[in-house]
């Protein structure tokens, strides 16, 4: 019920967040057997992105304090947490046309919402763009 568009930019948000998590869950592990940080339990083996990223938190923390590599992937993991929020809310909405006022909308866990196909497609980029330089960082 959406213009192929903002389903597309759902499409390229959600395959560039992924990306994101993708590298939070290859480089746990990794930062903690090189810098032989001890991860306390709670943080392995974790199932979700927010889990994920706090045991990633603490293992860089751990690793590296002060340390400005580590600082800049803290920045980019916040805006990634930042932007999982709104990330979740568009993968898990329901579009549907308000018949009504002959509206597109989407029923979102926060109430419902025009589609803001700006949006969409600035959070497609940032996410894409955010990926790739976390990947890098890391």
């Amino acid at each position: 019920m959406l213009p192929a568009k903002q389903y597309e930019g759902i499409g390229r948000f959600t395959i560039a967040f992924n990306e994101i998590d993708q590298v939070v869950e290859v480089y746990l592990p990794l930062v903690v057997r090189y810098s032989r940080c001890t991860l306390p339990e709670i943080h392995r083996n974790t199932r979700t992105l927010h889990a994920r990223a706090v045991g990633f938190r603490t293992a860089l923390e751990l690793a590296s304090a002060g340390n400005e590599i580590a600082a800049g992937i803290l920045k980019l993991l916040d805006r990634a947490e930042a932007i999982a929020t709104t990330r979740n809310q568009y993968v898990h909405a329901v579009a549907f046309i308000d018949f009504q006022t002959n509206t597109r909308m989407l029923q979102m866990r926060n109430g419902n919402a025009k589609p803001d196909e700006k949006q969409i497609m600035d959070l497609a980029i940032e996410s894409t763009w955010l990926a790739r330089h976390f990947a890098e960082e890391c």
